[in-house]
C-alpha cells in the first residue's frame, strides 16, 4: 500500500491529555487545532496526520537534569510506570504510525508517556 504519513512528536506539555477543548490547559488549543486542521487538509491527498505526545525521554536534551540522582528519581515518579522513556521507545511508536497497521489512522493522538495521561 503507498502512502505517505506525517508524524509529530511532542514532549509532554499537557497538550495531548485531553481532548475536549474545554478541558485543555492553557495555551493547548492551538496545538489541538493545527493537528486537526492539518489532518482535515492533508487526507483528501493520502497524508494521514497523527501526534505523538511523550513524556520524559532519557535524551541529551534532559542529560544534566538526569546525571543528578535525586532529579531523575523526581522526574521517574511523575510517571505511573515509574520510569523515563528511552528514545527508542519514542522512535518505535513513530515507526508504527508509518506502517499499514494505522492506514486508518488519522488526527490521532498518541500517548507515549509512561502512564502520566492517566492521572
Amino acid at each position: 500500500m503507498s502512502h505517505s504519513v506525517t508524524t509529530k512528536a511532542r514532549a509532554r506539555q499537557g497538550a495531548c491529555a485531553p481532548l475536549t477543548a474545554w478541558d485543555l490547559p492553557s495555551g493547548t488549543e492551538p496545538r489541538h487545532a493545527n493537528r486537526k486542521a492539518s489532518a482535515l487538509d492533508l487526507i483528501p491527498s493520502g497524508i494521514r496526520v497523527n501526534a505523538i505526545c511523550s513524556g520524559f525521554v532519557d535524551t541529551p536534551m534532559l542529560a544534566g537534569a538526569l546525571a543528578a540522582p535525586e532529579s531523575r528519581a523526581a522526574l521517574c515518579a511523575k510517571a505511573p510506570i515509574g520510569r523515563i522513556a528511552a528514545a527508542d521507545e519514542v522512535a518505535q511508536t513513530a515507526l508504527f504510525l508509518t506502517s499499514d497497521a494505522t492506514s486508518y489512522m488519522v488526527g490521532a493522538l498518541l500517548s507515549v508517556d509512561g502512564g502520566v495521561v492517566i492521572e
